[in-house]
């Protein structure tokens, strides 16, 4: 158990005990650079939020591969996090000793890079791989001079699908995170450069946002809404199309300059794997045939009726490629990366559903304004 100070860059914003994972705020010095969704007038419950907050940035103890990360660290993650500074590539925040000389310069990874080796206990575990949340197996690698994710699960499928979602959303002009594949020998990998280019922005999910106002449960909703319309609608018919069943609210993330705290609009979309009927499959790509078909999804809605009722008269600014042309996509990436063949029927059912209900509800829209027009005349 000890006190440290959390920064943000430069900014001292708050006093805390650390006792492993755990944090207490014991004094807040600037409210306004404390993490978006943290701050509360209740003690007990602003310390509820920064513990959500710091969970949220740290390998979770359902990491696939965790027995071999706690190996490699030669301890816990929990007692790694707590003696490391915390530094993320996403995020502009660290804990340092109060009578610390280090800065911000002195510790970001935009200025001062990061050392894969380094992920140990002689070098204070100061790596991003510490910080980086996510249940599949990740890390990061330098190509060229620009931070990469790589990650992967054991089917493939997800791995796949990450790299076919993102080249959809760039046929339909959606900004996504843009998605390689790298086969090693032990499987596949997605591979994806730092969302993040500098060391003053950071990215804000839409869970923290919905964290600054707990009482009104469409305040993330009406946030989005009314502040990035055009970009979160964008999302919505995305995922609406390859039904993302994954597009919580962890997912979902604003882009944000830490040093003015403006926003500057969406995050490119990312964590897009879990799409076109992978949630029918067992971890290892075989049917579950336990799970049955299924509209839900994460969207901040249940299914995807929700998605287009929300959307509204917006869904007529999409313009579809032809279905064929969308899998053809599917198609290429799936024989090309050996992707099993009962895999095919099911992302190309999972599409036509998407692109079927995407169409029927513009056709309907339509009509209700010829109707409308008609009407007035």
């Amino acid at each position: 158990m000890s006190e440290k100070l959390l920064m943000h860059k430069d900014i001292k914003v708050a006093k805390i005990l650390q006792n492993g994972s755990i944090l207490e705020i014991i004094e807040v010095y600037n409210k306004d650079h404390l993490p978006v969704g943290v701050y509360n007038d209740i003690n007990s419950l602003m310390d509820h939020l920064v513990n959500a907050w710091s969970n949220d940035r740290v390998i979770p103890d359902d990491r696939q591969n965790l027995d071999a990360i706690n190996q490699k660290l030669g301890t816990t993650v929990t007692y790694a996090y707590a003696k490391s500074l915390g530094v993320s590539l996403t995020d502009c925040y660290w804990f340092k000793e109060e009578n610390s000389k280090l800065c911000w310069e002195d510790v970001n990874f935009y200025d001062n890079g990061f050392e894969e080796k380094h992920f140990s206990p002689e070098y204070n575990f100061f790596h991003p791989d510490l910080t980086t949340n996510g249940t599949l197996e990740k890390t990061w690698k330098y190509i060229d001079g620009v931070p990469y994710l790589f990650k992967r699960e054991n089917s493939n499928v997800l791995t796949v699908n990450e790299v076919i979602v993102s080249e959809i959303a760039g046929r339909l002009g959606i900004n996504c995170t843009p998605y390689l594949i790298c086969k090693t020998a032990n499987g596949l990998w997605s591979v994806c450069p730092d969302i993040i280019k500098d060391n003053s922005t950071e990215m804000v999910s839409a869970l923290q946002i919905s964290h600054t106002n707990i009482n009104n449960t469409k305040y993330c909703l009406n946030f989005l809404n009314k502040n990035f319309k055009d970009e979160f609608m964008n999302m919505l018919f995305l995922h609406c199309l390859v039904h993302n069943t994954d597009g919580h609210d962890k997912n979902i993330a604003l882009l944000r300059n830490a040093d003015t705290l403006e926003y500057m609009g969406f995050s490119p979309l990312y964590d897009n794997g879990t799409s076109l009927g992978s949630y029918m499959l067992n971890s290892d790509g075989t049917i579950n045939e336990n799970v049955k078909k299924s509209n839900e999804m994460k969207d901040l809605f249940s299914n995807r009726n929700e998605i287009l009722n929300y959307i509204g008269k917006n869904i007529l600014r999409f313009s579809l490629p032809s279905y064929e042309e969308l899998t053809d996509i599917i198609q290429k990436h799936y024989e090309s990366n050996n992707i099993p063949e009962h895999i095919f029927a099911i992302a190309y059912d999972e599409l036509k559903e998407g692109y079927d209900c995407i169409i029927k509800k513009q056709k309907e829209i339509m009509w209700q304004i010829e109707v409308n027009t008609e009407w007035e005349r």
